[in-house]
């Protein structure tokens, strides 16, 4: 458990501070020293030999080299060992002043074990010993972390096949993009593609010298490559004294490099515009700059730049084939070699892998875990490390939890079928040997649940709010999920607790029976019992057939303290939720299970809704830290284990048509409740049931059909849009459907299928609906797949014959899925208003986002998004990790596709993957899965780790920083205080030289002190600027400046810049390039993150604030001569653009125009506030863009209870002033109506200039643009429901982009003219802007 807050307050370390600690020798001698929290353990250990040589028995030490110091952690209270010798003191999480001296293990393949996981550990913040011990408690968590380190073992197998080539490419590959339409359009202006380079002359010693070539737009990067070579060779000839005759280098020992930059173009059959760093040169007016760069240089570079951050011994391993950290003593080429004699071809493993991960999960568990162990060996290494008669005390080894990168021992082979079977035993079933597998199917019995008994844990009254969720265990959190209870312990322990207001006044226990965020059945609810005596023993028989429980059941429970309020007139009870808690049905081997369970419930502040009871959407892992705990149990008719059919035996029961009728009467009365699905289940039910004997057979073998089985489907005509009943065995066996039923097939149903299917992911399905949806499902399978989500809607899933027919339906769907479905069916399914605040459902329920519950459909959707490229996946990155929270158990296909693709790109995906989960670990009910992920991928990044390495040990070293300048008061001393300890010696070690944290190929440098300064906002985020140490920064950029921002959530702000670059996206495939400006945003931990400064770049506050004038807000010229005398420098570096038709003015005019107008409609959509000079910003090419998003969906600031901003956007003077090159009253409506003088606009108004008029037409053509994918912006923005940002908590917080993008209106002229009014409320109320602003210059 968790130590308690007066524990962790007894002890604390300042950076720089003394302090001393007390060491237990191994020869019994206690030596206590004073050290310096900034000193490393290396030299404390140095200190303590010369102290430990003075005293007695020092003779029998050994070697200080043979030791490591362990002491008890802070958030775990057991005892750590840390081998990381390099780790300074203040950055081991100790819990009391002591260090204990070990003995370090002989055994280099243990040494080598235990190094790599402490690694590990401070990469990701986890101990190792969580891991082991939440394996160890939670057989699920050892099964879900053992297929996660396999597919980064098979992972790391292709990879190594590759060679020092492949290793390369892997940490320096210059990222790709399709072409956008915009950039079409642009490339066919232009009559060549210009490209500069940088190569070195012939003179002695030789000089660099910039060389600008022409290609043809469909250059390779080898004619490139070529033609650079080529010009080199040139420049060697002419500047060489004596003539020589110089051949041209060969290409294939060069690669071209992205100048200031670590990133490399490694395919030379690719066309050049493919790069992203290419399209954005093209973009921005510029011409692209590359370098070629021999590859051996690149080699020796990347050796070098490695074993400078590689100076910790815990990299110190053995580089084999399963070893993937380099030593310091080893190079990059000699670490390859090994794996350039290969024949294997990297792709085709790839391939292999991808094949895998798609396919292994169409089979139930006991065939995926067969067809794994049976892989090619060459994929999977089933090496034991150890003895399997070492015992467990001696030896932490014993089992995959201890090892990498063997991920199976022996005793877990596929040979040993014995101990596979063991190993698939549920832990919450009674389990013998004797027990026979029993299928649901064959169940007749109804669900029942009893309530136990309720605990209050007086226990942990003192740990209340004492500590923070950062510190739970693992092994707590897995262990409290959910575990089986003493049969006899039914009554609790009544103890008295301080005040009696804890179990004052009455409760009940709340049980509902869920399929996702959807209930099955009428919750039930237990009779009161006093707080003194929580004990039920109380049944609650829900009436649903066992036989009809979906895959994905879960039973929901709450505590609730039932208060009676006595007024005057009347009596009123009112319901205070105490706790809750959810538990699966079945469980990770699809096994039911049954018998007793304690839930430890988690407390309402994790409820997304004040008045929400029962929280379907919630984790099924139990509190680590609880107050309350429940009792319950689920009763099991049977001595056996039950088993839930798979997916293929619902296929292959539809399609054999196997059914007896001996429980027909029960199944009819089952379906006959009142529910949400009787409009339309009614029209599927049939009076007779599966006869599992005979499909099923042995669970074991039932293996799944293939795709290519001809099954039989009604393709042509509608089936189920009558009752089953009155269709004739006969025609529905032989395909022939009655006239009747065909000629429901007009057009008057299929143009309401297409209506519905239209509507917005939000919108609300009535009765009527949602039985055309039924009626036509199957012509929406041949005419209208993007209806599926719909459909799933309406699926009555406690009815086993209609999931039949429904999987046997969407066997054929059309596949792969729209990437919009696929997110949507992951992340944000059935989102209606009425599951938000709007309405109530039963007994209080609320249901929050989550994406659908059945797994076999969560799989397709993940299996379509493997059609994304990089690019694409990176941009719905963020939502796909949330949806990660809807995840029922911890392996899942989702989970395994996110970290197969973060492996496979680690500077596209695998960089955003790390930052994402780590800035979530504070989350108590995320913390275990995160926690799988995060360490799968660092063993299976390779040497990327060493890089994350030095990433989190300088965030963790500016957080320390920036929590120290929080508690001066004066900003003076703020200053004085950064600048000194960024001097440090110790500081500049861990701040300097080291990837980027945004970036990974651009590489800090040293520390430019003078120009690191700390802001004055609120949060005061520290300005860091770094030097750029590649060879060409003097001509490009020279700097790197980045912020750290400690104390806000950054998340928010990384999903508005997000959707800002969808939005981008979007016009540039309707090719539209609005010049929007995207910069790096990471969040890198809880409340903490880094951001990118955008470079050339100046707020509109500090453009207004060089004239006093402007800064009053009474000049509104400013910014435009601030433009035109920017425009005049660009046109004496640039007689002519590279289109050559455009002055440097009428370009920079032309993108301020562009962006303004982009902004415009963007806020105005995600209804972004709070935008005040300082937040907006223009770049020296006339970009504007804006920054700091705190707040957004039209949350907006007040002052005295009054808000200050009256407007749906900003559109000032000054923009206007630029728009209309140099007019301020551009925009003014005239009153003459002589046509000759006056433009008339759309919007509503006349305006007299013909540039306002463009601006005008520009914003609207973007806001329709953005309209036509509003469902997409809806998912993405539905699926960060769970995230809980403070701004987006429930369904109700998405009503104003609903509304902004005018979903409910289907007339597109109508939604144009919404949008041009709100354009002229923004023009007419900008004064009120003006005003604003003027007051936030007043305030700053």
């Amino acid at each position: 458990m968790s130590p308690t807050a007066k524990l962790k307050r007894t002890f604390s370390l300042l950076v720089g501070s003394d302090i001393i600690i007390k060491f237990l020798l191994p020869n019994g001698i206690i030596i206590p020293l004073t050290v310096n929290s900034e000193s490393t353990l290396e030299e404390i250990k140095l200190q303590l030999w010369i102290s430990a040589a003075k005293l007695p028995l020092f003779d029998i030490l050994q070697s200080k080299n043979d030791y490591i110091f362990a002491g008890v952690n802070r958030d775990t209270a057991d005892e750590e060992e840390f081998y990381d010798i390099n780790r300074r003191l203040h950055e081991i999480p100790l819990l009391l002043p002591y260090l204990r001296v070990v003995e370090t293990a002989r055994d280099t393949t243990l040494l080598k074990i235990s190094n790599q996981n402490a690694a590990i550990s401070s990469c990701t913040g986890i101990p190792h010993t969580d891991i082991i011990r939440a394996c160890r408690t939670n057989p699920e968590v050892k099964w879900a972390r053992l297929r996660l380190l396999r597919v980064a073992n098979m992972h790391t197998k292709a990879l190594n096949q590759t060679g020092s080539d492949g290793l390369i490419r892997y940490l320096t590959s210059a990222s790709k993009r399709e072409l956008s339409q915009s950039l079409k359009v642009l490339l066919q202006k232009q009559t060549h593609l210009t490209i500069t380079a940088w190569v070195l002359d012939g003179k002695d010693p030789p000089e660099k010298c910039r060389v600008v070539i022409e290609l043809d737009k469909k250059a390779t990067v080898f004619n490139a490559l070529n033609e650079i070579l080529h010009a080199q060779a040139e420049l060697a000839r002419q500047d060489c004294q004596v003539k020589m005759s110089y051949g041209l280098p060969e290409a294939s020992n060069y690669l071209l490099k992205v100048c200031c930059s670590q990133a490399y173009l490694f395919d030379s059959d690719e066309l050049l515009i493919h790069y992203e760093y290419i399209q954005q040169c093209i973009e921005h007016y510029q011409h692209p700059c590359l370098s070629p760069i021999l590859k051996n240089d690149i080699k020796q570079s990347l050796h070098n730049c490695l074993n400078e951050y590689n100076k910790n011994p815990i990299y110190q391993l053995n580089h084999d084939n399963d070893s993937w950290i380099i030593s310091p003593k080893s190079t990059l080429n000699t670490y390859a070699s090994n794996f350039d004699k290969s024949n294997n071809n990297s792709i085709d493993l790839y391939q292999q892998l991808e094949n895998f991960l798609i396919n292994h999960d169409k089979f139930d568990k006991c065939e995926t875990d067969e067809c794994i162990d049976n892989i090619d060996d060459n994929f999977i290494d089933c090496r034991s490390f150890v003895d399997s008669n070492k015992d467990d005390d001696t030896s932490a080894f014993n089992d995959i939890d201890s090892a990498h990168p063997v991920l199976l021992s022996e005793n877990c082979s596929s040979k040993n079928v014995e101990g596979r079977q063991k190993k698939s035993e549920s832990p919450f079933t009674l389990t013998s040997d004797r027990q026979q597998n029993v299928s649901l199917w064959e169940l007749s019995g109804f669900l029942s649940v009893q309530v136990c008994s309720a605990q209050f844990l007086v226990e942990n009254i003192a740990n209340l709010n004492s500590s923070s969720t950062t510190s739970l265990s693992l092994s707590t959190i897995a262990s409290s999920s959910i575990h089986q209870s003493n049969p006899n312990l039914n009554v609790v322990q009544h103890t008295s607790v301080n005040g009696g207001a804890a179990l004052d006044g009455s409760y009940v226990v709340r049980v509902g029976i869920f399929h996702g965020s959807q209930f099955l059945i009428e919750c039930q609810t237990t009779k009161e019992r006093p707080g003194n005596y929580l004990t039920w023993r109380e049944w609650l028989n829900f009436h649903i057939l066992l036989a009809d429980l979906p895959i994905a059941t879960r039973i929901c429970v709450a505590l609730i303290r039932i208060r009676r309020i006595v007024d005057r007139k009347n009596v009123r009870f009112c319901e205070y939720l105490y706790g809750w808690g959810n538990v699966s049905l079945f469980d990770h081997n699809d096994f039911m299970i049954t018998g007793e369970i304690t839930l430890n419930l988690w407390p309402p502040s994790l409820v997304q809704t004040a008045d929400e009871s029962l929280h379907p959407c919630g984790t099924v892992l139990g509190n680590p830290n609880p107050e309350f705990s429940v009792q319950i149990k689920i009763h099991n008719p049977t001595q056996g284990r039950i088993r839930r059919p798979t997916v293929n035996c619902f296929i292959n029961a539809y399609h054999t048509k196997k059914f007896h009728s001996s429980s027909s009467q029960s199944y009819s009365d089952s379906h006959s409740l009142k529910s949400r699905n009787d409009g339309y289940a009614k029209s599927t039910k049939v009076d007779y049931s599966f006869c599992a004997s005979e499909i099923e057979g042995d669970v074991d073998t039932c293996l799944g059909i293939e795709s290519n089985n001809n099954l039989t489907i009604h393709n042509n005509a509608y089936v189920g849009d009558i009752p089953l009943e009155f269709v004739s065995n006969k025609s529905f066996q032989n395909n022939t459907i009655t006239s009747s039923v065909t000629n429901l097939t007009n057009k008057i149903l299929e143009s309401r299928l297409r209506e519905i299917v239209s509507r917005d992911p939000l919108y609300e399905l009535c009765e009527q609906e949602k039985d055309y949806l039924w009626r036509g499902r199957y012509w929406c399978l041949n005419n209208l797949p993007s209806a599926l989500p719909w459909i799933c809607q309406v699926v009555n899933w406690c009815g086993r014959e209609t999931l039949a027919e429904f999987y046997t339906l969407i066997h054929q769907w059309p596949q792969p899925f729209n990437v919009d479905i696929a997110l949507r069916l992951l992340g944000a399914f059935d989102l209606t208003r009425s599951n938000s605040n709007l309405i109530d459902l039963p007994n209080g329920i609320k249901v929050g986002a989550s994406g659908i519950a059945d797994s076999y459909l969560r799989e397709l959707a993940v299996n379509s998004l493997y059609n994304l490229s990089d690019a694409e996946l990176s941009d719905y990155l963020l939502q796909l990790v949330q949806a990660l929270k809807a995840e029922t158990y911890l392996d899942n296909a989702l989970t395994r596709f996110i970290l197969y693709r973060a492996l496979k790109n680690p500077l596209q995906i695998g960089l955003r993957l790390f930052w994402h989960l780590r800035s979530e670990l504070h989350l108590p009910d995320m913390r275990l899965r995160f926690s799988l992920i995060l360490e799968a991928f660092c063993r299976g990044c390779g040497p990327m780790l060493v890089l994350l390495s030095r990433q989190v040990t300088a965030l963790n070293r500016l957080e320390a920083l920036s929590t120290r300048l929080k508690e001066l008061t004066s900003e003076d001393e703020q200053r004085e205080l950064f600048r000194e300890e960024i001097s440090r010696t110790e500081t500049q070690h861990d701040l300097q030289w080291l990837p980027s944290p945004l970036c990974l190929s651009e590489i800090l440098g040293e520390l430019l002190i003078h120009k690191c300064d700390v802001k004055r906002s609120k949060k005061k985020p520290l300005w860091l600027v770094w030097t750029n140490p590649d060879r060409l920064a003097q001509f490009h950029h020279q700097n790197y400046q980045l912020i750290f921002k400690h104390g806000d959530d950054l998340r928010q702000d990384m999903l508005t810049l997000q959707l800002l670059k969808l939005m981008d996206r979007i016009w540039k495939e309707e090719g539209m390039d609005m010049c929007l400006t995207s910069y790096g945003c990471f969040a890198t931990g809880y409340e903490m993150g880094i951001i990118e400064a955008v470079r050339d770049s100046r707020t509109v506050m500090s453009i207004q604030g060089e004239r006093l004038r402007s800064a009053l807000q009474i000049d509104s010229s400013q910014l435009y001569k601030w433009l035109m005398q920017h425009a005049k420098q660009k046109a004496r570096q640039l007689n002519h653009s590279p289109l050559g038709d455009n002055s440097a003015y009428e370009r920079m005019i032309r993108t301020f125009t562009m962006s303004c107008a982009g902004y415009c409609v963007a806020t105005f959509i995600l209804g972004i506030r709070d935008r005040h000079p300082d937040n907006i910003m223009v770049d020296s090419t006339g970009r504007l863009f804006h920054i700091d998003f705190g707040h957004i969906l039209d949350n907006r600031k007040k002052k005295f209870g009054f808000t200050r901003e009256r407007v749906p956007f900003v559109l000032t003077k000054d923009f206007i002033t630029v728009i209309a090159r140099g007019n301020p009253d551009a925009g003014a409506i005239t009153t003459t109506n002589t046509p000759s003088s006056v433009t008339h606009n759309t919007i509503g108004g006349i305006y007299g200039n013909m540039y306002f008029q463009e601006f005008t037409d520009l914003c609207g053509k973007a806001y329709l643009l953005l309209r036509k994918h509003s469902n997409l912006i809806l998912t993405l923005l539905a699926m960060m429901l769970p995230s809980g940002l403070p701004e987006l908590t429930s369904v109700c917080d998405l009503e104003h982009v609903r509304k902004t993008l005018a979903v409910e209106i289907d007339n597109e002229h109508e939604a144009l003219a919404y949008f041009h009014h709100k354009f002229n409320e923004a023009y007419s109320g900008a004064w009120t802007t003006k005003i604003d602003w003027f007051s936030h210059w007043m305030n700053t």
